[in-house]
């Protein structure tokens, strides 16, 4: 059982920390120590770190506030756990998280990460999505990255030694910093997918726009731009089917069923094995078939269709199957985790 270090950066949120380490501290898995990097809070939180009597916790206060980038490597030049594991001071980890990955990681040792499932759920406890791998799966995962899939923090456990070869988390970058560093992550070695729920991430309103896709843009411009031969030409008919995709996304949106199936087959033979690929497939195909049902059903009925679906999504969210209690608050869990 090799020592698990998960490391936490935090910044004046005192309860949902308190949440995040109590999460840690319920793992049936027992080798794991937990690095808190506190980044210069303004309210009691490092006063509750100083306050914990457990040997496996520890503390650091940064003498000068910086992004969760930074306060990510330092706690990354901190550890000594043979793995990895990276969580946000306001998600939390399902209680068997550690042990299911460390299971993997021994099955798959050449493997630099191992990445369970995600279940989201809103500031009421509310269930929006559950985010996991239908199958276990092993590959590489830059081209999956490159065309849109992601791996939040607190889902996958990472070699050390390989986090400290890649150069870490950039810390210029606030949003898109994840899928930056498993491009670079993907490109040492397989990832192991699995289908198992570890990671309970919670939603805030969506900090997405303008400025953030043109970050992405730009980082997976300079990433494709250090790839050469066989890598590099895939890398480019990937970001050319990402492209297609969205154009199908945005002709779907708008009832031109015609038009979106054409971008959708172009986004598929441009990359056939990436759209394919486990980690995408749900999104590509699902895509698909709605298109294929738009185009018998015509405009008006697939309108009514989306309303009778966000109103049944609405109504599962609001009414979930199962509850798990941590620290006091409640929080959905899926029925795939016992």
């Amino acid at each position: 059982q090799p020592l698990i270090t998960v490391v936490i950066p935090t910044r004046n949120r005192r309860r949902l920390l308190e949440e995040a380490v109590e999460s840690v501290r319920r793992q049936t898995y027992p080798n794991w120590e937990l690095i808190v990097v506190d980044d210069c809070s303004q309210d009691d939180t490092w006063s509750y770190l100083t306050s914990l009597q457990d040997p496996r916790i520890r503390a650091i206060r940064l003498e000068q506030h910086s992004e969760r980038s930074a306060a990510r490597n330092r706690g990354l030049a901190e550890a000594r756990g043979e793995y990895v594991l990276f969580l946000d001071d306001d998600d939390l980890l399902a209680p068997r998280s550690l042990e299911l990955l460390a299971a993997e990681a021994a099955r798959y040792p050449a493997a630099v990460g191992v990445a369970g499932g995600a279940l989201q759920f809103d500031a009421r406890g509310h269930r929006r999505r559950v985010r996991w791998p239908r199958r276990r799966w092993r590959g590489l995962v830059w081209p999956a990255i490159l065309w849109g899939w992601w791996v939040l923090q607190g889902q996958a456990l990472i070699k050390r030694d390989e986090l400290v070869k890649s150069g870490g988390w950039d810390a210029t970058l606030a949003g898109p910093e994840d899928q930056e560093l498993w491009l670079r992550l993907g490109c040492r070695g397989p990832a192991v997918l699995v289908p198992e729920l570890v990671l309970m991430n919670r939603c805030w309103v969506t900090w997405r726009g303008a400025d953030t896709a043109e970050v992405e843009a730009e980082f997976r411009r300079q990433f494709v731009a250090t790839l050469a031969g066989a890598e590099g030409v895939l890398a480019r008919k990937v970001l050319a089917s990402r492209e297609a995709f969205g154009r199908a996304v945005q002709a779907y949106a708008e009832n031109r069923f015609r038009e979106a199936f054409l971008w959708w087959w172009r986004a598929l033979r441009l990359a056939p094995r990436v759209v394919l690929a486990a980690p995408i497939r749900p999104t590509s195909l699902g895509l698909g078939l709605r298109i294929f049902v738009g185009l018998l059903a015509g405009g008006r009925a697939m309108t009514a269709l989306r309303r009778l679906t966000a109103a049944a999504r609405n109504r599962l969210r609001r009414a979930p199957a199962g509850v798990v209690e941590v620290s006091g608050s409640a929080v959905w869990k899926g029925s795939r985790h016992r």
